[in-house]
């Protein structure tokens, strides 16, 4: 129990609790808006603690064009229901019977918390979140609070007033203490929490119509109560393989760390490799000068460190690519863990954060995001990154499941450029009709070469351009890829501008006469973007460019990127909607791949043909199925 310090002066205010055998029934309500009060004090450092010993403090729900009500049931400073138990089981028993639109703001927290007390809308049509409606409507706003979407509506926002004046009473904050309130100070706040989504999707839906996006609003309310689920089920961590880990890395830096004192005579003491002044006397012994930032101060990237081409830089870099999976990612893993699993937030727009500090998650083009831990920066082209994502494990029993989309954005291109008709596309469209595990980057150097058996040079180069050509990079950033010269030229302005050299421009010159298509896609998303302010990806989702002060749009050579990048989110929530609905328990979502604890490898292989034909497109997609007692052990 609880005791609160009761103040001297309070703001006054009439309240009595709701009686529960008085709530009304939400049978024959086509909407009804949920939001919880909670006490979750990690909540800000750990993301949700529905399963680190959180609690509901009280629920608010509003009937569309009905009633609207707070039921306090665990406030520390009284003012609850008489009877909390049956307050539960009211709404327990409403939510089971609903079979209209649940509503909210950021609902996937309230429904996680719901669910964790047995609590689970088993028959409801839709699942709508203001939160998620207004990124679809413009992706580029700086804040996603529900004020702030208020704000640009025309609605006024939650009036926090009495909150604000009986949190300062009782010296506490407003918003991450409200547990600690009497319920009179928090019903009416908690009431507008619930009122105020209702309000603001039947402006954002017209709006959804008028654009043209209700298909992709359907897409992420189905997506939404799924990946409910995914952080439900989390993911086991192998401490043993852990603390291998942990092990092996500090024993990694100790060893690059002997390294540079055998070279400088320079201790530098573990955990240190990232602070410029413990390294600066190492750097200046081998005739290095460590760089200085704008106010003076001391500063070692590792890009410098790589450009010393002297074994202490490499010694320098590796010490801290190890000390970052023990310091980094695997403290991570451990201050996230409860009981033998992660439980990581999945976002699948852009939204804000629970820190309170208006910062944002989430991507803006449709690519869902992780966090607490994040899981989608996670080591996987190191030497050691095998061994770090065997820590990740199937639940008893089963085995892991990876399925990957191969190659997905380059095929996605493919198909754009064959509708648009461009010269060499319907070329490249029937190689992977013909062989749907056609290599893009092999195919391109043959195209471009017109070599059977292209060397890896050859490769490499055709996918240097072609990646470089999708994400809108110039010329000189190619050369620089492609290990070639550049050269600088004084353009009408009279400004000195860094271009690809002679022999570079060759080699880019030659992919754009054999493989012309990608220019010419390029070119076409860009007008298109230039002059429309967005582009559609594949589920009609727009993505939008910022405006310029002068006029017309910023970015606009990075459109051909958000074509492909995401068509590709939009086929990968696809897939994870249609898999949920076919029985796959899916657990993580990462880049371009699905994973999940399958009983064998029949099962992981059934994902990924549904993953392969959830989107009907010009070519054929390629998924790798690969499985393993861990996650760095499938193949």
């Amino acid at each position: 129990m609880t005791y609160i310090q009761q103040p001297l002066f309070r703001p006054d205010v009439a309240y009595k609790p709701p009686i529960v055998s008085e709530l009304p029934s939400w049978t024959g309500a086509s909407r009804v808006s949920i939001d919880l009060e909670c006490r979750d004090n990690k909540l800000k450092t750990l993301g949700p603690g529905v399963r680190r010993g959180g609690y509901i403090v009280g629920y608010s729900f509003a009937i569309e064009d009905g009633p609207a009500e707070y039921v306090p049931i665990r406030h520390a400073g009284g003012d609850n229901v008489t009877d909390p138990k049956m307050a539960m089981l009211y709404l327990q028993d409403q939510a089971k019977a609903f079979t209209g639109d649940v509503c909210g703001a950021n609902i996937q927290f309230d429904l996680d918390y719901l669910a964790e007390a047995g609590i689970e809308f088993t028959q409801a049509k839709w699942f709508r979140d203001c939160q998620i409606a207004e990124p679809l409507l413009d992706e580029l706003q700086f804040s996603y609070s529900l004020d702030n979407i208020a704000l640009r509506r025309g609605l006024p926002g939650k009036d926090q007033t009495m909150l604000e004046d009986a949190a300062s009473a009782y010296h506490i904050d407003p918003k991450s203490e409200m547990w600690k309130l009497p319920a009179r100070y928090a019903a009416q706040y908690g009431i507008q929490d619930a009122v105020l989504p209702l309000q603001l999707l039947r402006r954002q839906e017209r709006e959804l119509e008028e654009q043209g996006l209700w298909g992709v609003y359907n897409l992420e309310s189905r997506l939404l109560p799924v990946l409910v689920k995914m952080r439900r089920r989390g993911v086991r961590i192998d401490f043993d393989q852990l603390e291998r880990v942990e092990k092996w890395a500090l024993e990694e830096e100790q060893t690059k760390l002997a390294e540079v004192f055998h070279h400088t005579g320079v201790r530098i003491k573990v955990g240190d490799v990232t602070k410029p002044k413990c390294m600066a006397a190492a750097i200046e012994h081998i005739g290095a000068t460590v760089p200085l930032t704008p106010t003076g101060k001391l500063s070692v990237d590792n890009d410098f460190l790589k450009a010393l081409k002297h074994p202490v830089g490499d010694a320098l870099i590796r010490a801290r690519k190890v000390l970052k999976l023990r310091s980094t990612f695997a403290a991570s893993i451990r201050r996230h863990a409860i009981g033998d699993r992660i439980h990581c937030t999945f976002n699948q727009l852009r939204r804000e954060s629970d820190s309170g500090t208006g910062d944002g998650k989430g991507a803006r083009y449709g690519r869902i995001s992780s966090c607490d831990p994040n899981l989608q920066q996670q080591p996987s082209r190191d030497d050691f990154a095998k061994m770090w994502r065997s820590i990740y494990i199937p639940d008893e029993g089963a085995i892991w499941s990876c399925n990957d989309f191969s190659q997905q954005e380059p095929r996605w291109l493919v198909h754009y450029a064959e509708l648009c008709g461009y010269n060499g596309a319907k070329a490249a469209a029937d190689k992977y009709r013909n062989d749907p595990t056609t290599d893009n980057h092999t195919m391109m150097a043959r195209i471009i070469y017109g070599l059977l058996e292209p060397s890896k040079e050859c490769r490499t180069n055709a996918k240097i351009i072609f990646l470089g050509l999708c994400y809108g990079m110039g010329g000189a950033k190619l050369a620089h890829d492609l290990g070639l010269p550049t050269k600088w030229i004084t353009n009408r302005r009279g400004a000195q501008i860094e271009i690809a050299g002679d022999e570079a421009q060759a080699v880019i010159d030659l992919f754009n006469r054999r493989a012309p298509f990608v220019k010419q896609m390029a070119k076409k998303a860009l007008e298109t973007a230039a002059a429309r302010g967005y582009i559609l990806t594949v589920s009609g989702r727009r993505c939008r460019f910022p405006e310029k002060d002068g006029g017309g749009y910023d970015w606009v050579y990075k459109a051909l990127n958000r074509l492909i990048q995401g068509s590709s989110g939009d086929q990968c929530k696809i897939a994870m909607v249609e898999a949920d609905a076919a029985g796959f328990a899916i657990q993580l979502q990462v880049h371009d791949e699905i994973d999940h604890s399958a009983a064998d490898r029949a099962e992981a292989e059934a994902l990924g043909n549904l993953m392969r034909e959830c989107v009907t497109a010009n070519v054929p997609f390629k998924v790798d199925t690969e499985t393993g007692p861990s996650w760095g052990q499938a193949a």
